[in-house]
């Protein structure tokens, strides 16, 4: 039964209405939390073209199983300005553009194991720009048996391809601009490649304007 908020004062009467007893109590507004839990990525290392494993757990502050809470779970997919790699620091990975996210996406409904868990796994979209970088996002809100919800969410950076180029500007002068351009995987560590680069030289300043495409430049 739901009690509003307020300042209550109960009395313990005897059969003959006369009182024994009193206590006054008070129903706040805010709850204090009920439930803690956290999401695990199970995937070790940071995916490529793989699914991604989330093990969800959950309980009670009490020490009560959380087993049979409804859950809901939703992925949103952030597309990161730049590829991050620490072994080629200093090195430009794709174009350097605003942060950008998609809609929710939302999992099947589901309810917590007799331990409070929840295995799930979810599949990446085939991404239509490869050459960046994403991070993807588990929400997962639980109801208690009174009601309130409770989140959880945990983020997971995902690589859309197994390699990548990374650029790098050496050195420039009045006359030249010397740039080192590396194939790498996902780690950083050079990757042999058989094939045939084209390259374009943009101006910023000009609205994208081309400047020069596969060849010498001063």
């Amino acid at each position: 039964e739901v009690i509003a908020s307020g300042n209550y004062l109960v009395y313990v009467l005897l059969a003959d209405k006369t009182v024994i007893g009193h206590q006054k109590f008070e129903i706040a507004s805010f709850f204090p939390q009920r439930l803690n839990g956290k999401i695990e990525v199970l995937n070790k290392k940071t995916p490529i073209l793989e699914p991604l494993d989330f093990a969800i757990h959950c309980e009670y502050l009490s020490g009560l199983s959380a087993e049979g809470l409804k859950i809901e779970n939703r992925i949103r997919i952030y597309e990161l300005p730049l590829v991050k790699i620490e072994k080629i620091s200093g090195y430009k990975i794709g174009f350097h553009k605003k942060t950008s996210f998609s809609d929710f996406v939302y999992l099947p409904h589901s309810t917590l194991d007799k331990d409070g868990r929840l295995n799930l796994q979810y599949v990446a979209p085939d991404f239509e720009d490869k050459n960046t970088m994403y991070q993807i996002s588990l929400i997962s809100s639980i109801v208690d048996k009174g009601g309130r919800e409770y989140q959880l969410w945990a983020d997971q950076d995902y690589f859309a391809q197994k390699e990548y180029l990374a650029i790098k500007l050496i050195s420039k002068d009045a006359e030249k601009s010397i740039f080192e351009v590396k194939c790498i995987d996902c780690n950083g560590d050079l990757v042999a490649m058989n094939s045939e680069m084209d390259w374009s030289l943009i101006d910023l300043n000009q609205r994208w304007s081309l400047v020069s495409k596969n060849n010498y430049y001063s």
